[in-house]
């Protein structure tokens, strides 16, 4: 095998490195190329004709060469083949121009299919499976499909149409376009931001993981996911896969933009064909319906001889004139003597100028009804003479034109009312021009709200008029319904908020609804009402301030709210409403139905009851209820219904409350307990309990032990002053305690505790010994009061004088001795001892107590006392 300095460059290898064999060309063939060659070069042996062969080399530095190799064989007269020659040509760089250029064409080719595909398609669903199927076979993607944003509660993206090979891919994700994992990939993203999201390798981006293991199975390497705009919103997303990795270059990005924009503006316009095909079925159903009432107009008919002076009439004619048959006379002056006095001379002139002349007449005229209301009839008649006499006869028609006359009289007083409205109104009415780009009529209004004159606000044009962010605004509005209004697509009024120069410079916010439509001429022209709402966007910025604070309030109270207008049924709920009953504020307020389930089946038809007579416009009793606890946590509600009157005492709306009183509640049943519990101490414990207003110092309560401590029952002690009720020394005790505690809840804002021992006066005159344990503190009008228990000590105070008595005694006679005594501890520390032992330490008899005797002795002796401790605590002996 011989190779050429060329073939070595191509592999990567150096000459004279390596002997040419055909196991260096297996190494160098790239690994999913390799069968498919060697399988070639077999055949064309066999088959005896040229090799020819494209594929990849993996070269020993890791570097993808593509390659173009052909060869021949010979052959000996036996056909065995001798010998095989060829050349082998690196096309990398010619073969990466003819992807893209392949890249291109396909795309151009997708796009231009796609584009027939908008034209032609009327039907939304079939036009996005169209695209599908285009952007697979003709773009050459391996799968195609487009997802629309649903509104349900997991902001899922529904599958809408799709092409290629899916296999069950798309049924085994779950793709969302909310903040979580599932809505954070290509798809989702592409729905929330409205920007395209290109994936160049499925395998590396952290952003697919949810989906790589699904994606990389059906072969699938990269993606890119494009925004569906529809009416300035983003409705979904058109997903393209390709089985290789960075095969989204710029420019097949930007063919595939231009896609989806087209695709967004050709379902926008179906959709704008439907709602147009809707509104002309609506027209054709409104002109059947005309025709239905031309029908049964009933026009009355009449012939008139004049020579006879004969009329005759239908019998809808007798019913315009009021009349029953028996009653009409057949004459014209049924007729003319049923007009009005005014109107007589106006009907004779015109029948009589049609006998003369032979001119049809229509003349309006009025009658006086039996009720004595008039009514206004339109009569039309021509003269016909019959053939073969000389006979006049008038036949004509007569028709009620009441509600015409009143609809024109309306209408003269509304065009009468919108000259004074124009002329006073604070809204500036105007037409514009598109063609000339000039107002062609301003209300005198522009006056007040740009500060100009009329003359002078016709010579601007609206982008001087308008801020430059208002006029893009603008801009935008033309550009996106003129072409619709042009095709004879109807397009709705738009309301925008726009900011506008005022003469001296300021801006002025203003809320201006606009509506194309064409003059007597043709020409297109935008009719619009600009609205001052400045004060109204400083209210909104209260309100949401408001509505904040009320908000904040109803979570921090516990307080929703609700209104009902009786006059249309309309029910609005707080968010604490919502909240309080576990409804989405999105659905808006619930039906009275689900409203009940969420009440306690012991309530609800007290509850229903209530709501019946709220929308029969009674005034219902406020009574609690409970919460359904099968559904909710229960809690207790107590309502209050508020309603506003008419000036006649008639019920328009209902505005109520309902306060979550469940935690008040359960205080008040705790309170409940514990004033039993404190009943049954107070009236059965040996301690009195008190309470004393330390402005009066007087008790304003005291419980039923007064009795045994005092003698005294409650009622003669309440409303006494503490004064009376001990000794002067005790309460100069418990006014300094008094004075204290007061300056300190001044200080500190905090109650004060404090326990003195006094001496109380009992009803009989002498004496009890006392201990008081006392707490001051505000009560909730902020007046300073003091709790207190009073305890007989007594028994206390005559044992601590035998305790001191025997102390003094033990102490006498302790020290009355001239022997070293001290009593000590099991560790050796002194609790007790006589002077003679205290001053043998040099100490007096206060210091020596509290220490160690072991420490106080002489080293030589304190292992001797020691063991003579130790000893007794052993033996128990002296």
């Amino acid at each position: 095998m011989n190779w050429s300095e060329d073939l070595f460059a191509i592999f990567g290898i150096k000459p004279n490195s390596v002997t040419p064999s055909k196991a260096i060309v297996e190494s160098i063939l790239h690994p999913e190329d390799r069968d498919r060659a060697f399988q070639e070069y077999s055949r064309s042996i066999l088959e005896k004709r040229a090799f020819k062969l494209d594929c990849r080399l993996l070269l020993p530095n890791g570097e993808i060469r593509l390659i173009k190799a052909q060869g021949q064989t010979t052959y000996d007269q036996m056909g065995n083949p001798l010998t095989n020659f060829g050349t082998l040509q690196d096309v990398t760089d010619q073969s990466e121009k003819d992807i893209v250029l392949q890249r291109r064409t396909r795309a151009l080719l997708m796009l231009s299919h796609c584009n027939e595909a908008l034209i032609k398609n009327k039907d939304e669903t079939k036009l996005l499976h169209e695209i599908c199927d285009i952007c697979v076979q003709d773009g050459g993607y391996k799968l195609s499909w487009i997802g629309y944003a649903e509104n349900d509660s997991q902001k899922t993206v529904k599958v809408i149409a799709q092409c290629g090979y899916e296999a069950g891919y798309l049924e085994g994700i779950k793709i969302t376009w909310d903040e979580g994992s599932t809505g954070n990939g290509p798809t989702g993203t592409v729905i929330r931001t409205g920007q395209p999201s290109i994936n160049q390798n499925i395998l590396t981006n952290p952003e697919f993981l949810p989906w790589r293991e699904s994606a990389i199975k059906h072969g699938y390497q990269a993606s890119i996911a494009l925004p569906l705009n529809v009416e300035g919103k983003t409705i979904g997303a058109i997903m393209l896969y390709s089985g290789e990795t960075d095969a989204f270059q710029k420019e097949e990005v930007a063919l595939l933009q231009n896609l989806t924009i087209n695709l967004s503006y050709g379902i926008e316009s179906i959709r704008l064909h439907e709602k147009q095909r809707e509104l002309e079925q609506n027209l054709i159903q409104s002109e059947k319906g005309m025709h239905q009432a031309q029908q049964s107009g009933h026009i009355g008919s009449w012939e008139w001889n004049s020579e006879k002076d004969e009329l005759v009439c239908s019998e809808m004619m007798q019913s315009l004139f009021d009349k029953k048959p028996s009653g009409f006379k057949h004459d014209l002056s049924c007729i003319t003597n049923s007009a009005l006095p005014e109107d007589r001379n106006k009907i004779n002139r015109v029948i009589s100028n049609c006998l003369i002349t032979g001119e049809p007449f229509d003349i309006e005229f009025r009658i006086l009804d039996s009720d004595l209301s008039i009514r206004w009839l339109e009569a039309k008649g021509t003269l016909a003479e019959k053939s073969g006499t000389s006979k006049k006869i008038i036949v004509g028609t007569m028709q009620d034109i009441s509600t015409r006359k009143k609809i024109e009289s309306d209408l003269e007083k509304a065009l009468r009312d919108y000259r004074f409205i124009t002329d006073n109104s604070d809204d500036v009415i105007w037409i514009y021009d598109i063609e000339t780009q000039k107002y062609t009529y301003i209300s005198p209004s522009v006056q007040r709200l740009h500060g100009v004159s009329v003359e002078e606000g016709l010579t601007r044009k609206f982008t001087e008029v308008l801020t430059p962010e208002s006029v893009k605004l603008v801009s935008g509005m033309i550009a996106k319904k003129l072409p619709l209004f042009i095709l004879g697509i109807q397009v709705e009024a738009i309301t925008l908020e726009l900011d506008q120069y005022r003469a001296d410079g300021s801006i002025v916010p203003t809320e201006t609804t606009t509506k194309l439509a064409r003059n007597e001429e043709g020409k297109i022209q935008i009719i619009g009402i600009s609205r001052d709402i400045s004060a109204r966007k400083q209210f909104e910025d209260e309100l949401k301030i408001s509505l904040n604070y009320m908000q904040s309030a109803e979570k921090q109270t516990g307080l929703a709210s609700w209104s009902l207008d009786l006059r249309t049924g309309k029910r609005w709920w707080s968010p604490q409403m919502y909240r309080v009953f576990g409804f989405d504020p999105s659905k808006g307020v619930p039906s009275t139905e689900e409203y009940l389930k969420r009440i306690h089946p012991e309530d609800r038809s007290m509850l229903a009851e209530t709501l019946v007579k709220l929308h029969q416009g009674e005034e219902p009793e406020q009574r609690e209820f409970r919460t359904n606890p099968d559904v909710l946590p229960l809690r207790i509600l107590k309502p209050n219904y508020l309603v506003e009157r008419d000036s006649h005492g008639n019920i328009l709306n209902y505005f109520g409350t309902q306060l979550d009183i469940t935690d008040k509640k359960k205080a008040e049943e705790e309170l409940e307990r514990a004033n039993a519990n404190y009943q049954l101490i107070s009236e059965n414990t040996q301690d009195v309990i008190w309470v004393m207003d330390v402005e009066t110092q007087k008790y304003v309560y005291i419980s039923p032990s007064i009795h045994r401590l005092r003698g005294f029952l409650p009622e003669e002690v309440l409303n006494e002053s503490i004064q009376h009720s001990m000794t002067e020394e005790s309460y100069q005790k418990v006014l300094i305690e008094l004075k204290g505690g007061i300056e300190e809840i001044k200080r500190t804002g905090r109650s004060v505790s404090t326990s003195l021992q006094v001496n109380l006066i009992r009803k009989d005159g002498s004496t009890v010994p006392s201990e008081i344990t006392a707490t001051m503190a505000p009560d909730s009008t902020g007046k300073i009061q003091v709790v207190g228990i009073s305890r007989d000590v007594s028994e206390r105070v005559k044992a601590d004088a035998a305790l001191r008595f025997s102390n003094d005694t033990n102490k006498a006679i302790l020290n009355s001795t001239q022997d070293s005594i001290y009593l000590i501890d099991p560790q050796g520390v002194v609790f007790m001892a006589n002077l003679v032992a205290a001053e043998r330490y040099n100490l007096d008899v206060e210091s020596i107590i509290g220490k160690n005797i072991f420490d106080l002795s002489e080293p030589q002796a304190r292992e001797i006392r020691h063991q003579l401790v130790n000893e007794v605590l052993k033996t128990k002996k002296s």
